[in-house]
């Protein structure tokens, strides 16, 4: 809760307001005004009834980039701070469920991963998107970014001068923008940010290795637009979405 604020009545409350108490005198009541966020969602006109977030988390502009970050992390970091020491948490043993910091996967981290999933989905106790969004979105399945590959079009594309992907949909024209945001990890005990790629993180950890989940990855120059498994200690950016499930 952030603050108290003391009014005379219940119609002063602040529809903008969240995470306040108000005290109400006249009342002797205190009333709590809950946190409630708008989600600029996207109608792709899917199968499935899920819409997509327009923008990555953490961004305010469809060309903006937004955060990056390791799967289940709640904490994102800004590309902004890359090469200035403050992102040396990205290798293996930094991991969200690797509390013995150990060099390499181990049986102990892949049960601390699978037990924070439910048939191979991250719970929402662990999803950036669901606890930043209150509940408004969450992130999206391998399965929700399937069906995204299978009735949109991808075409390279340009906003403000910021290259991506912009996905059509093959049902109704509405469309998605995906900002070059790559993705930041320690490679060869090297810190890396390889910019020139879409990759945005599902929810979805594959059960044969625990330490990896499935990824929407665009790159126009190497394996082209697919989904692609990444070690959970990589930042990659978040794209939320909303079903009806």
């Amino acid at each position: 809760m952030k603050n108290l604020k003391r009014i005379n009545s219940a119609s002063e409350i602040v529809e903008q307001d969240y995470d306040v108490a108000y005290y109400v005198e006249t009342e002797n009541k205190v009333y709590i005004k809950p946190l409630t966020i708008h989600v600029e969602l996207v109608d792709l006109g899917l199968p499935s009834g899920t819409q997509w977030m327009k923008y990555n988390l953490g961004a305010n502009s469809e060309e903006e980039i937004g955060k990056y970050y390791m799967w289940a992390s709640l904490e994102g970091k800004d590309v902004e701070n890359f090469g200035q020491g403050v992102w040396d948490e990205w290798e293996f043993e930094d991991a969200v469920f690797n509390t013995s910091h150990s060099e390499y996967p181990s049986v102990e981290y892949y049960d601390a991963a699978m037990n924070a999933c439910q048939n191979n989905t991250l719970s929402k106790e662990y999803d950036a998107i669901y606890q930043q969004t209150k509940g408004a979105a969450h992130m999206p399945t391998e399965n929700d970014i399937n069906e995204l590959l299978q009735y949109t079009t991808q075409t390279p594309h340009t906003i403000n001068g910021v290259s991506g992907y912009k996905f059509t949909s093959n049902v109704n024209g509405n469309s998605l923008f995906f900002p070059y945001g790559g993705f930041a990890g320690y490679i060869e005990g090297a810190e890396v940010l390889k910019p020139n790629m879409v990759v945005i993180w599902s929810s979805t950890i594959l059960e044969d290795y625990g330490f990896v989940s499935a990824a929407l990855r665009i790159d126009n120059d190497y394996k082209g637009v697919g989904v692609e498994d990444f070690a959970h200690n990589y930042g990659l950016n978040l794209r939320g979405v909303v079903s009806n499930k």
